[in-house]
């Protein structure tokens, strides 16, 4: 039996995840975006992300 080696994320630079447009889930589960990460991180620190909210994008091909 072959071992599968194990996952390992690698996350883009910081440029390329400034750049990319962003969805995420809201509170009725709604898709909203896209967005820029600026305008998450004010969902973030404004409260109305959590460590639980459902944030995607286009470079994360397991959600296409």
């Amino acid at each position: 039996m072959e071992r599968v080696p194990p996952f390992r994320y690698t996350s883009p630079s910081p440029f390329i995840m400034s750049i990319v447009e962003w969805y995420y889930g809201d509170d009725d589960g709604q898709q909203q975006g896209p967005v820029n990460l600026n305008f998450l991180r004010g969902l973030w620190e404004g409260g109305a992300l959590t460590s639980t909210s459902l944030v995607w994008n286009e470079t994360m091909e397991e959600w296409k």
